[in-house]
């Protein structure tokens, strides 16, 4: 799954420590230390190429590299946005929060419940800060704290 942001500069002007605090954010984290030892920018990320993630970033697998080329594809294009989460992959147990039991090869926009405003604010509305993943069901975590299931949770037997 991917959680997109609304409040992201463009990609252009990143600094390298901007670059490695988002690689961690999408699930990258492992080439977060060679980004910010290299020093790279957000302007080279932006150019980035199989090549470039293989040699530079040290990405060499395949579905990695989709990963971060779309991920990449959502803060160029500017479809960064409050409240969206994109899933792909098993949803045999429904964990992606969509109908049917389907595997989905392409990203699909979760269809979330509506965000309740923020206690006390009357503009401001919750959104989700993190998303977690499980073989059997997600966990949205919004900023107040509140946490929406989705699939089929199943207690490990110990």
């Amino acid at each position: 799954m991917a959680l997109e942001r609304k409040d992201t500069a463009p990609l252009k002007m990143w600094d390298s420590v901007k670059v490695s605090q988002w690689v961690t954010t999408v699930g990258l984290g492992d080439c977060s230390n060679v980004i910010r030892y290299q020093k790279i920018s957000g302007e080279q990320i932006d150019n980035a190429d199989n090549d470039f993630m293989a040699d530079s970033l040290g990405i060499l697998q395949e579905v990695e590299q989709d990963k971060l080329r779309f991920e990449i594809g959502k803060v160029k294009f500017g479809v960064i946005g409050e409240s969206k989460v994109w899933g792909w992959g098993n949803n045999k147990w429904g964990q992606l929060g969509l109908y049917g039991c389907n595997n989905y090869p392409e990203p699909k926009l979760i269809p979330l419940p509506e965000i309740n405003l923020t206690k006390g604010q009357s503009t401001k509305r919750d959104y989700i800060v993190q998303v977690e993943c499980g073989k059997r069901q997600s966990a949205f975590i919004t900023n107040n704290g509140e946490v929406w299931l989705t699939g089929n949770y199943v207690p490990d037997k110990t």
